[in-house]
């Protein structure tokens, strides 16, 4: 029995949270001059600022040294009982284990801020730290519980009048319901974050906005909206060196061309955002986009070379351990034995992802 190919689409957004550059030789010397600033500094909130930036510049290339300097600020403000410094610290920890898919460990980092900022009625750091709580959720456990945080980011934002974090809260609030699938909500918070980032000319989630924009009108397959949205996307997110909104961008606009049968557009597509990815060296991206240019050669019949995409990214998921990505690709694999001929080994992948499903 031939199952149904399954093209696998990298349609999830997560823009709702800042994201941070590798760190070229020049960022080096950014964090060397960072380090070299704590000594003099003798206000321990001078300092916890400083360990707060060096932990954000780490985050994305490097979690060890970012969990290293976590510490470092953790220790820092409890021995100078500084209860914003610990607050900051238990925060970066949870998106430090979040980024490494320690879900639990992330949210008991996480959910100590809340209760610290709470205690201290900090709402700055509340509103951030519940769109933090969100993006973990949503993670671990789906959309429904990640709205509700959001949610009340959003409100305690409003509160305060902080235009900027509003801003990040709709577009954490319009993904959840794009998850969900409620299209008409997402579009109509979409549509409020671009309005308000245009008004107060936030560049940053205005890129963010057009970008799931583009991505929600693409799940319900209003195409030509979708092309518009994402590439309008493109120019902000460049501009800001936002190179993996960039490359979403390029392999959402290669998912519409491939809906719309034309597979020489989405290749070139396909392939401007795997060149991006392996810059960033992002696995999961990389991994995605190899299984989506396997769909293609497939689809024109040379299966050594959608094997050999397939097999990519089926490697790449397994050692990072995202088994979604990674079954789609090995089923993909097993469908190409049965083109083979092969049916023994494609039993053999179907029992296997049966296993791991």
């Amino acid at each position: 029995v031939m199952i149904k190919h399954k093209k696998y689409q990298l349609l999830l957004s997560l823009l709702f949270v800042v994201s941070v550059q590798i760190i070229s030789g020049q960022d080096q010397n950014y964090l060397d001059s960072l380090d070299k600033e704590l000594q003099p500094r003798e206000s321990t909130g001078d300092k916890a600022g400083i360990l707060y930036q060096i932990v954000e510049e780490y985050l994305r290339p490097d979690r060890d040294k970012a969990l290293e300097f976590s510490n470092l600020l953790l220790d820092l403000s409890i021995n100078d009982d500084y209860t914003p410094g610990i607050i900051d610290a238990y925060s970066l920890k949870g998106r430090i284990y979040r980024s490494g898919y320690s879900y639990d460990t992330a949210l008991m980092f996480t959910s100590r801020a809340l209760r610290l900022a709470d205690s201290i009625n900090d709402r700055q750091r509340l509103a951030r730290i519940y769109a933090e709580k969100g993006h973990t959720l949503f993670l671990s456990q789906g959309p429904e519980p990640g709205l509700g945080q959001y949610l009340k980011s959003y409100e305690i934002y409003s509160e305060i009048r902080d235009s900027s974090g509003m801003a990040n809260s709709l577009n954490g609030i319009g993904v959840m319901h794009m998850r969900k699938s409620s299209y008409d909500s997402a579009t109509i918070f979409f549509l409020k974050l671009i309005e308000v980032s245009e008004k107060l000319g936030f560049e940053e989630t205005l890129g963010k906005g057009y970008l799931n924009l583009g991505i929600s009108y693409q799940e319900i397959l209003a195409y030509d909206l979708a092309k518009t949205f994402l590439m309008q996307s493109l120019p902000i997110n460049e501009k800001l060196g936002k190179q993996n909104f960039v490359a979403l961008a390029y392999h959402n606009l290669a998912n519409v061309e491939c809906d719309l049968e034309n597979m020489e557009e989405a290749l070139e597509l396909y392939e401007k955002a795997l060149g991006i990815y392996e810059e960033l060296e992002d696995k999961i991206g990389i991994g995605n986009v190899s299984t989506n240019i396997g769909n293609i050669y497939e689809e024109w019949g040379n299966y050594t070379e959608a094997f050999r995409y397939y097999n990519r990214g089926k490697q790449l998921h397994e050692e990072i351990s995202y088994w979604g990505g990674f079954l789609v690709a090995y089923k993909n694999i097993a469908l190409l034995h049965e083109r083979w001929g092969d049916y023994e080994k494609a039993l053999t992948i179907y029992d296997s992802c049966i296993v791991i499903a």
